[in-house]
């Protein structure tokens, strides 16, 4: 298998890294699974929307961040 590079934002990515960043830290799931939306908080970790959703408080899972719903961006891949 050939070794794919992505620059990254300051660095470059391997695919490992790359897929391993596109599953979603709640669920473990694959953001790109057709019907999952990517929610993207202030503090730039990622989630599943469906996932953020459900959460009982207003704080990122990764670091503890404070958000509020208006602050969420989601991203859907066509």
């Amino acid at each position: 298998m050939a070794e794919m590079k992505l620059s990254g934002i300051g660095q470059d990515l391997d695919v490992e890294t790359i897929d391993s960043r596109m599953l979603c830290k709640v669920c473990t799931l694959r953001f790109n699974d057709g019907d999952r939306a990517m929610s993207v908080l202030p503090c730039r970790h990622a989630f599943r929307a469906y996932c953020l959703e459900r959460l009982d408080t207003m704080n990122c899972p990764v670091c503890r961040g404070v958000f509020t719903k208006e602050q969420i961006q989601k991203i859907i891949w066509s």
